[in-house]
Parts: C-alpha cells; sequence; structure tokens
C-alpha cells in the first residue's frame, strides 16, 4: 500500500470508512458475494500471465527505468486509490455493479456511458490479445508446421485459431 493511499485514506476517508461498515448491503460475508474456487483460481492466473505482464519489459525499455518505474508506481497509486473508491461508493449505496454505481450516483445517462465504456474496453482488450496471440504463434508455425512464410491472411487465421 502506498504512502499516498494511507495518508490519503487516514486523513480525509477514514472516518467514512467506519460509516461503511453498517452501509455494506448486503453484508461481506453473505452468500451472495462469494465466489466459487475455480472462478478466484481462474481470475487471478488471468491477470498475472495477462498480456500487460507481457507488455510490461517493452514499456520500461521504450520509457527508460526512472521514468517507467515512476510511471509503474503512479499506476498502481491510482489504481489502488480508484478501487477503494469504487468500493466506498459501492458500499455506501448498496450497489453491486458498476452500472448500479453509476446509476446512483449519476442517473441512467452515465449507466448507459458505464456500460458502453466497459464493452468498449472488452472489445479493445480482446483485440490486444488476438494481436498478442498472432504476434506469438505466427513464427512458431512457420518455422515449424508450413516452414515458408505465410500470407496477411494465413496469419490472421493463425491467431483466431
Amino acid at each position: 500500500e502506498s504512502w499516498w493511499n494511507r495518508w490519503f485514506f487516514r486523513h480525509r476517508v477514514s472516518s467514512r470508512l467506519a460509516e461503511d461498515e453498517y452501509l455494506l448491503t448486503p453484508s461481506m460475508h453473505d452468500s451472495s458475494r462469494t465466489s466459487s474456487r475455480g472462478s478466484a483460481i481462474t481470475s487471478l492466473v488471468a491477470t498475472m500471465v495477462g498480456g500487460g505482464v507481457l507488455s510490461l519489459p517493452y514499456a520500461l525499455s521504450r520509457a527508460g527505468v526512472l521514468l517507467g518505474l515512476f510511471y509503474l508506481i503512479l499506476s498502481a497509486n491510482l489504481s489502488a486509490f480508484s478501487i477503494r473508491l469504487l468500493l466506498s461508493c459501492a458500499r455506501r449505496s448498496g450497489a453491486t455493479t458498476y452500472e448500479e454505481v453509476a446509476l446512483k450516483a449519476f442517473g441512467p445517462r452515465v449507466k448507459y456511458l458505464t456500460v458502453l465504456l466497459v464493452v468498449v474496453l472488452t472489445f479493445l482488450a480482446m483485440v490486444g490479445y488476438l494481436i498478442l496471440a498472432r504476434d506469438l504463434a505466427v513464427p512458431l508455425v512457420e518455422s515449424y508446421i508450413v516452414q515458408r512464410n505465410m500470407e496477411r491472411f494465413e496469419r490472421n487465421l493463425v491467431a483466431i485459431i
């Protein structure tokens, strides 16, 4: 946990967090808030081995060590702050999804905007994974299976398969 999160939540949000314990609906230990062990493991593995881990060394090499580490630490702190803020809003409103939080905080228009942003984010993540799969799989297929340079259509087909 970063110093910024500790300072911010100690000085600005700590009194509100005590109230959140009473506003959490359903309760943290409610059976509707649990998931299966398989789902948790799959989510954890997908997060750890995702395309971000594979692209992180390249991004750091392009930005340089100091600037890359600065951006990495900044991104981690902003992510930690935003998840705490989102959880606080969800606990206060009783919402269980992004859309419900947006609806209760800003109204129906922002709810639909949130749905649109989640769909776009999911689509772009899928595109990124397809590009990553193509970049990793095509050289293997060219070297060991077809033993020739493939055409663009064939490369895209390998990525989809």
